[in-house]
């Protein structure tokens, strides 16, 4: 889905690097540790390019032979697919937005917890034009912070804004990586798609909600935080 991740899914990718070398130059070697350092530094070359509008060479020859293959892999998930995930994720289209309109937005009503939720609103969909046209209106009230969960029931203002936007701008309202079809619960098409993300966005919330004391429990490190949190976003 997205071109960055763990190394897990780096290797992945650079084996889909290589099987577009491998058209031309014969069959496809086993994956070493080597490729990937080769991968992660055009992932960083292509950063440069794309974050910070310079072109960088890298000094591994191997890296650079496989520079042309990776361009060609990476370049589809560019501009307005949002689905590069560039070596430093927070540069990433998404998390870049997060940190620029949620955890630096100059808005005195949110507070360390407030933020934290909104990230998981964003997340329900990761449209940002969505987010800050038919959304953060409503996050801006105090009123909706009483019961974040509430303020996305059914036929509520906030689902009645996020409709409206809809039908004014058809505007998609969820990005690619969102390969899904949304259970019908209603006829209309764009009414049951703004639904379905009503439904996930109060999921996600109760979820933010349990992670948030894991998150600010001094008592526990990183391992034990994230053991916890996976195991609650799993259940």
């Amino acid at each position: 889905m997205s071109e960055g991740g763990d190394e897990g899914e780096t290797k992945t990718k650079v084996g889909k690097a290589k099987v577009l070398v491998a058209k031309k130059s014969g069959p496809m070697p086993p994956v070493c540790l080597e490729e990937l350092f080769q991968f992660l530094q055009c992932q960083l070359r292509m950063e440069a390019r794309e974050v910070l509008k310079e072109e960088v060479q890298v000094e591994d020859k191997a890296a650079n032979e496989m520079w042309d293959a990776y361009k060609t892999f990476v370049t589809p998930n560019l501009g307005a697919n949002e689905r590069w995930v560039p070596y430093h994720t927070a540069f990433g289209v998404h998390e870049f937005f997060l940190i620029e309109s949620v955890h630096h937005a100059n808005v005195k009503l949110w507070d360390e917890k407030r933020r934290f939720l909104a990230i998981f609103v964003f997340r329900a969909h990761c449209k940002r034009d969505f987010f800050n046209e038919a959304q953060l209106p409503h996050l801006l009230q105090e009123k909706f912070w009483k019961n974040p969960v509430e303020a996305f029931k059914n036929d509520g203002p906030l689902e009645k804004s996020m409709l409206d936007y809809r039908r004014k701008t058809g505007k998609p309202l969820l990005t690619l990586c969102f390969r899904m079809i949304p259970e019908r619960t209603l006829k209309d098409n764009d009414a049951n798609l703004v639904r379905s993300i009503l439904v996930r966005t109060q999921r996600l919330l109760k979820v933010a909600e349990d992670i948030w004391p894991v998150l600010k429990d001094s008592r526990k490190n990183a391992t034990q935080k994230f053991t916890q949190i996976s195991s609650i976003v799993q259940t």
